[in-house]
């Protein structure tokens, strides 16, 4: 496993079709984790708990309604990351500081910090899945 370099010309291997499922999954994935936890969560009424329970019901409406908000985090690395893939420089490195990167440049534009590590932590996912989906995009011949 190469932790910067992948296969030169992956972009092409995997296609524009699954690049762009693998964002949506990437995108909407959250929505269905952070629902499905809320519906056990209700389901059991745990909110009423106490402090600690509330915390997990916030933590888990945080995550159902991320979507709403790390989408222009992707919207801004999806071309870098082509592009990346295509010169055989999107291993786990440039995948993070990309996503980094793109959080950083939304810091700027609105001042709030998260951005930088959902952005590592998107890219990251998206690289993940899309070596699960087209190995062949990120293995190096030795």
């Amino acid at each position: 496993m190469n932790m910067i370099l992948s296969t030169p010309d992956g972009f092409h291997g995997i296609g524009l079709k699954a690049y762009a499922k693998a964002n949506l999954i990437i995108w909407i994935a959250p929505w269905f984790i952070g629902a499905l936890l809320l519906g056990v969560q209700w389901s059991l009424g745990s909110q009423s708990w106490g402090d600690r329970w509330l915390m997990a019901w916030t933590l888990s409406l945080l995550v159902t309604l991320s979507p709403a908000v790390t989408w222009f985090v992707l919207i801004l690395a999806a071309p870098l990351v082509a592009v990346l893939m295509d010169r055989g420089w999107f291993g786990w490195i440039p995948a993070v500081l990309t996503g980094m990167g793109t959080g950083a440049l939304i810091f700027a534009l609105t001042g709030e910090a998260w951005v930088i590590s959902v952005g590592a932590a998107l890219t990251i996912a998206l690289r993940w899945l899309l070596g699960r989906w087209h190995p062949a995009a990120f293995a190096l011949a030795d």
